[in-house]
């Protein structure tokens, strides 16, 4: 028989199921035509709203480890490079303005991460 099954919220699909069994004397079937959600299962629907925001907080960290946190890094080490050539001040200068772009860069994706929490 088919049946309306609900594996959580979002995840309702008609399924087929066995036919239910009378095993004991006081077992019964009941068929529902229709149904209503209790407010006192609203707190199943508060735990998924509260893991989407949960996951989401993941996605941004991972993203601000990935981006933002490798982009200073990179700008760190390619300071000290820069440190072997302060003999050259074109070449120096052209390093600097490079990393400061790059640091511009990483704090604005790093604006962009913090304003979409």
């Amino acid at each position: 028989m088919r049946a309306f099954v609900n594996h959580g919220p979002d995840t309702k699909v008609w399924e087929e199921v066995p036919k239910p069994l009378l095993v004991a004397d006081a077992d019964s079937i009941v068929r529902a035509d229709v149904t209503a959600i209790c407010g006192s299962d609203l707190h199943i629907l508060k735990e998924h709203a509260r893991r989407a925001v949960a996951e989401d907080r993941e996605r941004i960290a991972r993203d601000l480890r990935d981006t933002v946190i490798q982009r200073i890094f990179a700008a760190g080490l390619d300071l000290h490079v820069t440190m072997g050539t302060l003999e050259d001040p074109d070449r120096t200068r052209d390093r600097i303005v490079s990393t400061l772009e790059s640091l511009d860069q990483a704090i604005a994706d790093l604006r962009t991460a913090i304003f979409s929490l």
